[in-house]
């Protein structure tokens, strides 16, 4: 079945800057919060691409500041290999 009701949240990491009006699906940037959000999203079964440009920064030697993870913060369905919102950082 398809998932209704999908929320999705990208924190933009230190190596990245969003490049205005890039962000597709309805997705908002918090500029303050340098997070990416989308919601109220319908996944149908052969899944959803959500894409925003950036521009890559100099690199600063920050631990991390190029690996970019993306959760599932909300869904109306039960999802039995997922915790939404639990902010892990799997990358898998």
């Amino acid at each position: 079945s398809s998932a209704t009701g999908v929320s999705v949240a990208d924190v933009l990491p230190v190596g990245y800057s969003i490049v205005a009006g890039s962000i597709d699906n309805g997705g908002i940037y918090n500029a303050g919060a340098t997070t990416i959000n989308w919601s109220g999203l319908t996944v149908p079964l052969t899944g959803l691409n959500l894409t925003y440009r950036v521009t890559v920064n100099a690199p600063t030697g920050a631990a991390g500041e190029y690996i970019n993870v993306a959760q599932v913060t909300a869904s109306d369905q039960f999802d039995p290999d997922s915790t939404p919102n639990n902010d892990d950082g799997d990358q898998s």
